[in-house]
């Protein structure tokens, strides 16, 4: 069934659509009715509630931002709009999240045309020289690129994470499935909160993974935000059902928060991912800290652990010396529709920096002749990396 955002809905009445604002008092009523009366636009009142002639989405929205600039930021908390009724009021948006709630009236119309797409960035593994999976990131193309945080950040404020969990998880299994390069696995996001029950929350998901060529095993689901797991038992039950079903999964943005080392302990992942924040301040000796205690932790249950945000041959051999061999970053791929099982890389310097990286033979990532502007390196994808606990 199609939900519909009822604070942004308008009824018909009279003239034409109408959007409601709820002051917090009658004196903060007129003067909301100053700042629409300055702007032209009609609107009626009584006590503390407005009527406002907004016709269609557009004029909400032009109301929104009119209250927005005229009043100020503690009186724009302290007035609520919404739709045609007064229920719509008690408990609705204040001034500034229904500009928000407009301004993201975008994502419901991607959702119903099915129009957001998956990219995909390449995961290495430096010691055995293999691209060994690929995350998938959800994005929408238009007038504009809007990324996975934009588009999760409109699902939260219409109210549909837990569809758009569910969507984003079968979409991106049924596009990898589509150009499914073998023995690679599936890096697939999803929050905890979205799902209430593991069973007919994942049943699309599982469906969709049995239809297409890749196995369980697969298949890596993402935990995101491990750091600010507050229903840890919860959590502890999504992740048992992944590894019942055959599926792995891994703790992703470890170092955003206070308690990812602990986490990893408590659930036992396949994987640990470093969150960037983490790997771009190594000479802080903080960060080098908390990385050394993840990957003891990790270690300890047989966990891998990929470094997030390599961007330059220098990074990447400084988590290599580390200890870290499996990588992700723009350095080896950026987030692309296609799986590609190759780097883009610019210039020679950079193939023999990555040749003493990955330590591969000389004449292989030297170009011969002068140095190109951009040079290609391979990476032949393998089924699993050494480190890894098998599948049960």
């Amino acid at each position: 069934m199609k939900r519909v955002c009822l604070i942004c809905s308008g009824e018909t009445r009279g003239e034409g659509s109408v959007l409601l604002a709820r002051a917090a008092h009658p004196h903060l009523a007129a003067r909301v009715a100053r700042v629409l009366q300055n702007a032209g636009i009609k609107h009626s009142r009584r006590d503390s509630i407005l009527t406002i002639t907004a016709p269609n989405s557009s004029a909400r929205g032009h109301v929104a931002k009119v209250l927005m600039m005229g009043l100020m930021p503690v009186e724009r908390k302290l007035v609520q709009l919404g739709g045609g009724h007064l229920s719509h009021l008690f408990g609705g948006p204040d001034v500034d999240q229904y500009v928000k709630i407009v301004e993201s009236e975008w994502f419901d119309r991607a959702m119903a045309a099915d129009e957001f797409s998956i990219y995909f960035q390449p995961i290495v593994d430096l010691k055995a020289n293999r691209t060994f999976a690929y995350e998938c990131l959800i994005r929408l193309e238009g007038d504009k690129l809007h990324n996975g945080a934009e588009i999760v950040e409109a699902a939260s404020i219409r109210g549909q994470v837990l569809e758009f969990d569910s969507y984003a998880r079968v979409k991106a299994v049924e596009t990898a499935t589509k150009q499914h390069l073998p023995n690679t696995e599936l890096f697939v996001n999803f929050f905890p909160s979205a799902v209430y029950d593991p069973g007919p929350c994942l049943e699309s998901m599982i469906e969709a993974v049995s239809r297409s060529g890749y196995r369980p095993q697969d298949i890596v689901f993402e935990i995101l935000e491990c750091d600010q797991i507050t229903n840890v038992d919860h959590t502890r039950s999504i992740c048992q059902y992944f590894r019942q079903k055959g599926f792995r999964y891994a703790l992703d943005d470890l170092g955003v928060g206070t308690n990812g080392v602990d986490m990893i302990e408590i659930l036992e992942p396949d994987y640990v991912k470093i969150d960037k924040s983490i790997i771009w301040n190594l000479s802080q000796p903080a960060q080098r800290s908390l990385l050394d205690r993840a990957v003891s932790a990790a270690a300890n249950v047989q966990a891998a652990v990929i470094a997030e945000g390599i961007e330059s041959p220098q990074m990447a051999t400084t988590v290599k010396n580390l200890g870290v061999h499996m990588m992700q970053g723009y350095f080896f791929g950026k987030p692309n529709p296609v799986m590609r099982d190759e780097m883009n890389l610019s210039g020679a310097a950079d193939l023999r920096t990555l040749a003493q990286v990955m330590k591969i033979p000389q004449g292989i990532a030297e170009p011969a002749g002068e140095p190109t502007s951009s040079s290609q390196l391979e990476l032949v994808p393998v089924s699993s990396a050494s480190s890894r606990r098998t599948p049960s």
